[in-house]
């Protein structure tokens, strides 16, 4: 009987952290009504708040306070990036969004948007194995009529780091706006705005250990809202915004900057016992390792099961006690081998198999050889 429950989709969403729940509770209690835009004494209040969380939200990422803009989470802001550049630029000429295949799929709908009912061309770049973008496939791909080119930091699946810099740096020779995904890696791959030369970044709150229902598009290029209505958000998005939310975003980034500057070891902690647990595990003769040993996710761990399909290895963990993910959270329903995995070129039993395992804080010893143990058991049955 299962007496306890193992996190194992800290990719999905990480758990609200006690000083984020606690921060927005105090919110709730000594805020009374008003709104961000109002000039009253209760609305300054908020705008206040927001600023405040704007500001620690920038200084997680090393920019300007004023170029972050808050938005409903990671989807919206990826949205926002792809459709409001291309809105921007296509006046001028350039009219294609260049994207990698194994994005998520807030990036790829959004494209298939741009493309059937705003004329966008639309290019997608292949990957590698290890959903990693070919270089000299965007080379190719890139020219002066594109308006942007988004491929994420770290595959959402598979765990690996893209080459972003050199992404970057293909796009501005063209003189395309780059965008990167980046909502897997503030914790986990610690970066600022340099490391990634973009001009446009997306973060989400839920995978920092925030409240869901919040995201960031830091924005340094002049982007076309969609969201119209209001002066909010710079006027890129209109609606009265959601401050508790903010409020709780901020904080979450602010202790991930205190960790950072602190030199706080607790991911590298975890990310340990997850290569005590790659350890185990590649020895198996059913159970192929997909997350690269470098340049990846420390904190993932994606493999594949031999003669065990996705969904059975899911039950079977659940059953145990184990919550893990077949992919992105948004298709984890699904049984067929999401579109990730067909990217990578792999065999069908491969992709069939198919097992994202990712930690975060929290997890323990304990935790990963439970895991272990039981993810043996179920390739060892096949």
């Amino acid at each position: 009987m299962v007496t306890r429950r193992i996190y194992c989709d800290y990719a999905a969403s990480t758990p609200i952290a006690s000083r984020v729940a606690l921060a927005m509770s105090d919110f709730h209690a000594a805020q009374g009504p008003g709104n961000a835009s109002s000039l009253h004494y209760d609305g300054r209040l908020i705008r206040e708040a927001l600023d405040i969380a704007h500001d620690q939200v920038a200084v997680l990422v090393a920019c300007d306070f004023k170029n972050v803009l808050f938005t409903s989470g990671g989807t919206e802001s990826d949205n926002l990036a792809v459709l409001g550049s291309l809105l921007s630029r296509r006046e001028s000429g350039r009219n294609r969004i260049v994207i990698g295949a194994s994005e998520h799929h807030a990036i790829i709908d959004a494209a298939a948007f741009a493309k059937q009912f705003l004329g966008a061309d639309v290019q997608v770049v292949r990957v590698d194995a290890a959903a990693r973008i070919d270089l000299d496939h965007l080379a190719s791909l890139v020219d002066d009529k594109t308006a942007v080119v988004s491929v994420q930091h770290a595959n959402n699946e598979i765990g690996s780091v893209q080459p972003v810099l050199d992404v970057a740096a293909l796009a501005h020779a063209r003189g395309a706006w780059f965008h990167c995904d980046a909502v897997q890696t503030p914790i986990t791959v610690p970066f600022t705005l340099a490391d990634l030369g973009a001009d446009l970044v997306t973060l989400s709150s839920h995978k920092i250990y925030g409240p869901a229902g919040i995201g960031a598009l830091y924005s340094r290029v002049p982007i076309q809202p969609f969201h119209v209505g209001g002066a909010q958000e710079r006027g890129l998005r209109a609606g009265s915004e959601n401050v508790v939310g903010a409020v709780g975003f901020g904080i979450a980034a602010e202790l991930q900057t205190m960790r950072t500057q602190s030199g706080c070891n607790a991911i590298r902690t975890v990310a340990a016992l997850v290569q005590h647990l790659r350890t185990q595990l590649e020895t198996h003769p059913n159970i192929t390792i997909n997350t690269p040993l470098k340049a990846s996710i420390p904190t993932m761990l994606h493999l594949s099961i031999g003669g065990c399909s996705t969904e059975d290895s899911l039950m079977l963990l659940d059953r145990k006690g184990i919550s893990a993910s077949g992919g992105a959270a948004c298709a984890s329903g699904a049984v067929e081998a999401s579109h990730v995995v067909k990217a990578c070129g792999w065999s069908a039993m491969r992709q069939g198999g198919a097992l994202r395992l990712s930690f975060g804080l929290g997890t323990t010893a304990e935790d990963v050889a439970y895991v272990a143990e039981a993810v043996g058991l179920i390739a060892t049955r096949g």
